[in-house]
C-alpha cells in the first residue's frame, strides 16, 4: 500500500436545541468537555497495520512509514447547530473525512481514534458513512408493535462521513430533518448484517434490500438522529458501517439527555463518591464521569507529548511555575538562563506527578545512563504498593505510555544539558502545591514582585478533567498579568494551539497586525507640553475600568471630554448620529492639537469620530482584549513619546503569539484592534499616545 494522507476535518454538532431540558450550567460543562477534548484530537498522525504513531509536525522522526496511512487532523474546528451546516460550512475546506461529534461526547483515548479512522480507511477507502447504527425497529418488535420493524437511525454521539459523501448531498441539495421526530411514506426497505457491535440492535453494516419495496415508516420515540441520511445513503446503493471498536473505545458519552439533573449533580462529586454511586446512578453517566476523574486518582502523568518552546525571550528568569509532568520542567530549567536564587512551583492536581517531582530532585543522578522510561518504572516500583494501599487503587497507571519511546529519545538527546546545570538547578527553591494550576491566584502570589517570572501551562486548558470548573484563558493570562507584567508564559491555549508572550518568536508570522502610516509632521514638545495642562487640571478620565490599571484618556473630538467609550454607551445607535465635535476642553487646554487635526483631517479621516489623547501612567498595563469581534477591524494609532520599556504585543483569536509593534516617538501605525492586544509601560515615565476613528468623505 502506497502512502495515504487523509485529512480529517472535526465538527462539533452543539444538539442541546433538540433537549432543552438540561440547564445552562451542565450545557456549559458539556460543551467544555466536549470542545477540550476535540482540541486534543489535531496534530498529525502516522498509522501503519498494527499501531498509529503520533507525531508534533516539527520535530517528527521520519522514519519507514511506506506502507502507512498518514492522518491529518489539523483542520479547522467547524461548530454547528443545524445538522444542514454541515453541508453548507463544510464547503470550500480541503478534507478527506467530517468526524462529527454531538455535545457530552468526550476524546478520551486521540490516539485510538486516529487508529479507528485509519482503520475505516484501510478496509474500505470508498466508505462512505460510518456511525452508530440502531436497528430501533426491534425495538418495536419486542414491544409487541411490529408495525415499524424496518425502521433504523444513528446515535447522534459521533458521525464518520466522507467528503464524497457531503458532496453529494450538497449537489442533490439533500436537507436533513432537524426534527426528534421522522415520518415517510416512502422509506426504501432496509437489509443489515447478522452480526452485530453488540446486543441485536447494531448491525456491523447495513445496506438496500435486494427489493424495491417502498413502505411507510414512522418513528415513535425521540431516539436518534439521521433516518433521512440512512434512506439518502441507501438509495444511492451505499453501504453505511457500525463505528469500528477502536473508535467506540476512543470516546465516551455521557447520554445526558437521560436524567440530566442526575449528571448534573454527580458533575460536582469527588471520585470516590461516583465510584461508591454506581448502582444509583445511569450507566452512561457513570461511565462517562469515571473516565474523566480517574485520572486524578490513578494516573500518574509521566510522559510528555509535547516539546519544549525555544522561543521564549532570552532574558534572565528568576522564577518559574509550572505542572509536574515528565522531564519538561527540567528541561525549561536547563535550556533557559534561571538567576541563582530561582524560585520554582510545581503545581498539580496529580499527588503522584508532584511526588514523581519531589523523588526525581532528592534521588537524580547526572551522567547516569539511564533512559526515561528507566527512571519513571523505578518511582512507580518504589511507590506503587504503597499508593495501593493509601489511595486504594489495584494499579498505578501511567498515563500517555504511548509516548514512552518519543521521551526516551528526547532524554537521550537532552539529558546533557541538565546534567551540566543539575548542581545549580537542585540548589534553587522548590515549593510543591497539591492544587490546580489553573487557580490563577495561587500563581500571582508566587509571582508577585518577582523580576521575570516564567509560567509553563502545559495542556492544561484542554485537559479534559477541568470541564468541572472552567476557566476563561484570557481572563487567566489578565489575572497573572496584573501580577506581574513581565510574566512570560508558554503553553497550549483553549483552541489547541501553541500560544505564548509577550515577547520571544512569534507562534504565527503572516498574519498582519499593524501597517506604517505616514502623518503630517507635529510639534512634540508643544503637544506634551498642552497634555501636562491636561494633567495639571485632572482632565484624564479612567478608561475601561481595573483591568486596565494606569490607563486613562482625553477626549480631543467626540461626544465630550470625558465620554471616552465607544458611542453605543452613551445611547446612540451609529457614528453618523453621534454629535461629534472639538470638545470645549479641547479648544481651551490643547489648541495646537486641535489646529493639528483641523488642518490635516483630509490626511486622516475625512470625517472624525473620536480622537483622544491615550495616557498610560508608569507600571500602567491595558490587560489582554480585542475591541472588536471582527478580526479586520483597524485603528490608527500615533505616539507622542513612547518611553523605552513601553510594549504593545498582538495574539490573534486563537492565542497564537504575533509579535510586537515597532513603537518610536511621533510614529503611526495602523493597528489591528480585532485581534487580541495588550500593553505594558515598564518605564518610569508616562506613555502618551493619540487614537484616531473616524470615515473618508
Amino acid at each position: 500500500m502506497t502512502n495515504k494522507e487523509i485529512k480529517v476535518l472535526r465538527v462539533l454538532w452543539d444538539d442541546s436545541d433538540r433537549h432543552p431540558n438540561i440547564s445552562e450550567k451542565l450545557y456549559k460543562k458539556l460543551y467544555n468537555v466536549t470542545v477540550s477534548s476535540m482540541h486534543q484530537f489535531n496534530s498529525q498522525w502516522y498509522a501503519d497495520e498494527d499501531k498509529v504513531v503520533r507525531c508534533n509536525f516539527n520535530t517528527f522522526d521520519h522514519r519507514d512509514f511506506s506502507d502507512a496511512t498518514t492522518l491529518d487532523s489539523r483542520q479547522p474546528m467547524v461548530v454547528i447547530k443545524d445538522l444542514n451546516d454541515l453541508i453548507r460550512r463544510t464547503n470550500g475546506l480541503t478534507y478527506d473525512y467530517v468526524i462529527m461529534f454531538s455535545l457530552g461526547t468526550m476524546i478520551n483515548d486521540p490516539h485510538s481514534m486516529a487508529q479507528g479512522i485509519c482503520i475505516h480507511h484501510r478496509f474500505n477507502p470508498d466508505f462512505k458513512i460510518a456511525g452508530h447504527i440502531m436497528h430501533t425497529g426491534l425495538w418495536e418488535v419486542k414491544s409487541g408493535r411490529p408495525e415499524f420493524e424496518n425502521l433504523f437511525t444513528l446515535h447522534d454521539q459521533t458521525l464518520l462521513i466522507s467528503k464524497e459523501a457531503i458532496d453529494s448531498l450538497r449537489s442533490d441539495k439533500f436537507l436533513f430533518n432537524n426534527n426528534l421526530r421522522y415520518h415517510t411514506n416512502e422509506w426504501t426497505k432496509v437489509k443489515r448484517t447478522k452480526e452485530n457491535v453488540h446486543d441485536d440492535y447494531t448491525p456491523l453494516k447495513i445496506m438496500k434490500d435486494d427489493s424495491d419495496v417502498k413502505m411507510p415508516m414512522k418513528k415513535r420515540n425521540s431516539f436518534g438522529f439521521g433516518e433521512d441520511l440512512i434512506q439518502y445513503a441507501i438509495n444511492k446503493g451505499w453501504q453505511i458501517d457500525n463505528i469500528n471498536s477502536q473508535l467506540r473505545g476512543a470516546k465516551k458519552y455521557s447520554y445526558y439527555t437521560n436524567k440530566p439533573a442526575q449528571l448534573e449533580k454527580f458533575a460536582d462529586c469527588d471520585v470516590e463518591e461516583i465510584f461508591n454511586s454506581k448502582d444509583i446512578m445511569v450507566e452512561g453517566h457513570y461511565e462517562f464521569l469515571r473516565c474523566i476523574k480517574q485520572n486524578e486518582h490513578s494516573c500518574f502523568f509521566a510522559y510528555n507529548n509535547e516539546q519544549i518552546d525555544r522561543n521564549l525571550p532570552r532574558v534572565e528568569y528568576d522564577t518559574f511555575v509550572g505542572v509536574a509532568s515528565g522531564y519538561l520542567p527540567w528541561l525549561y530549567l536547563s535550556k533557559y538562563n534561571f538567576a541563582d536564587d530561582t524560585k520554582v512551583l510545581f503545581s498539580d492536581i496529580n499527588q503522584y506527578a508532584l511526588d514523581f517531582q519531589k523523588w526525581f530532585l532528592e534521588t537524580y543522578e547526572p551522567y547516569k545512563d539511564q533512559s526515561w522510561e528507566d527512571i519513571v518504572n523505578r518511582f512507580v516500583g518504589l511507590f506503587e504498593e504503597q499508593y495501593k494501599k493509601e489511595f486504594d487503587i489495584e494499579k498505578l497507571h501511567v498515563s500517555e505510555s504511548t509516548y514512552a519511546d518519543r521521551s526516551n529519545s528526547v532524554w537521550e538527546k537532552q539529558r546533557s544539558i541538565i546534567d551540566k546545570n543539575w548542581n545549580k538547578i537542585k540548589n534553587f527553591n522548590f515549593d510543591f502545591r497539591h492544587r490546580s494550576l489553573m487557580k490563577s491566584y495561587e500563581v500571582e502570589q508566587f509571582i508577585k514582585d518577582r523580576k521575570r517570572p516564567m509560567v509553563w501551562l502545559s495542556n492544561i486548558f484542554n485537559y479534559v478533567s477541568n470541564w468541572l470548573d472552567p476557566v476563561d484563558f484570557q481572563n487567566y493570562i489578565n489575572d497573572i498579568f496584573s501580577a506581574n507584567q513581565l510574566v512570560v508564559w508558554t503553553g497550549c491555549a483553549p483552541t489547541g494551539l501553541d500560544s505564548r508572550g509577550p515577547g520571544g518568536t512569534p507562534n504565527v508570522k503572516d498574519k498582519p497586525f499593524y501597517t506604517p502610516k505616514d502623518i503630517p509632521a507635529f510639534d512634540k514638545d508643544k503637544f506634551l507640553q498642552e497634555i501636562q495642562a491636561l494633567e495639571e487640571n485632572n482632565l484624564f478620565t479612567d478608561h475601561r475600568g481595573g483591568g486596565h490599571p494606569g490607563w486613562s484618556s482625553f477626549v480631543v473630538h467626540g461626544i465630550e471630554w470625558n465620554k471616552t467609550l465607544h458611542y453605543d454607551e452613551y445611547g446612540y445607535k451609529s457614528d453618523r448620529l453621534t454629535p461629534y465635535k472639538f470638545t470645549d476642553k479641547a479648544k481651551e487646554y490643547t489648541p495646537t492639537i486641535v489646529k493639528y487635526f483641523e488642518e490635516n483631517k483630509d490626511q486622516f479621516h475625512g470625517h472624525y469620530h473620536r480622537v483622544r489623547v491615550m495616557k498610560l501612567a508608569p507600571g500602567g498595563y491595558i490587560g489582554l482584549h480585542n475591541d472588536n469581534p471582527n478580526e479586520d477591524t483597524w485603528a490608527l494609532n500615533m505616539a507622542i513619546n513612547n518611553p523605552s520599556g513601553c510594549e504593545m504585543h498582538f495574539w490573534d483569536k486563537d492565542y497564537q503569539y504575533l509579535g510586537e509593534v515597532p513603537w518610536k516617538p511621533e510614529k503611526a501605525f495602523r493597528i489591528r484592534i480585532g485581534l487580541n492586544h495588550m500593553v505594558r509601560n515598564c518605564s518610569d515615565e508616562i506613555r502618551y499616545h493619540m487614537i484616531i476613528h473616524g470615515r473618508k468623505k
